[in-house]
């Protein structure tokens, strides 16, 4: 049962991605670190924002669609071991929850460092 936790900056952009039909932009996937279990297609994926305090609240449960290697670095985005073309890359960026690849950028490389290895977690 592999459960993500979210930033309140996407809880909103998360829980658009679980409607029927969605409304707006919407957040379908998560970039991750490999986790020691791995998140595999067809397992449920239970979001979250909150995790571990009373403010706690479920964003959506659904079936994970894929799971796709991925590497950000200052170079820029390789995914399944190809680097992205300026086009795939700004879609990547947007569908994430981020307005720029500059953006994105800074936000790992304040959080996980740079390069960083992991992997992009679609529902």
């Amino acid at each position: 049962m592999p459960a993500y936790n979210f930033s309140e900056r996407f809880a909103a952009l998360v829980a658009a991605g679980f409607q029927t039909p969605p409304v707006g932009r919407v957040k379908r996937q998560t970039i991750r670190r490999r986790r020691k279990n791995p998140t595999r297609p067809g397992q449920m994926i239970y979001a979250y924002t909150g995790m571990r305090t009373k403010k706690c609240r479920q964003l959506g449960v659904a079936v994970c669609r894929k799971v796709n290697p991925l590497r950000i670095s200052t170079d820029g985005i390789e995914l399944r071991g190809s680097l992205l073309c300026v086009w795939e890359r700004d879609q990547l960026v947007y569908e994430d929850g981020f307005d720029s690849i500059a953006e994105l950028k800074r936000w790992f490389a304040e959080h996980y460092g740079l390069p960083f290895e992991g992997e992009v977690i679609y529902w």
